[in-house]
């Protein structure tokens, strides 16, 4: 059974709609936080999307920071999204870095940080991380 968006759901005028998804999902964060509710890795894959598409560089840290005081950032999960979080803004080092920290990755984290480095235009390391992948046995 495939799964496809209605047209509607595919156009410009969706976005919109998508944004305001995203902002819902900070406001409930944000809530959250205020209430003193126990933040995991089913709360921060979530976030993150939503902060990479809303927030500037210094909310993206703070929430990085978050997983650290929720202890989850070891989550294959959260860091795989914070990797494309900083990779979708350029921000190479810090996406490397999480990836470079991480106990367990994926062929799903792997790809995350290759598609950074292409972001950026450094092919030339994203082949390498593509190299190293296989190398790892990692599934291509």
């Amino acid at each position: 059974m495939s799964l496809t968006l209605p047209p509607s759901s595919r156009t410009p005028s969706s976005i919109p709609t998508i944004k305001g998804s995203f902002s819902h999902t900070l406001s409930v964060f944000v809530t959250m936080t205020t209430h003193g509710s126990l933040l995991d890795s089913y709360t921060f894959p979530s976030v993150v999307k939503a902060y990479s598409t809303l927030c500037r560089v210094l909310h993206r840290k703070s929430l990085h920071g978050s997983t650290f005081s929720c202890s989850v950032d070891q989550d294959i999960f959260v860091g795989t999204n914070l990797i494309n979080m900083y990779g979708k803004h350029g921000e190479i080092g810090d996406a490397r870095k999480v990836f470079d920290q991480m106990l367990q990755r994926n062929m799903v984290s792997w790809t995350a940080m290759v598609v950074g480095y292409v972001t950026i235009g450094d092919v030339v390391e994203a082949k390498k991380v593509f190299d190293v992948m296989s190398l790892r046995n990692v599934a291509s």
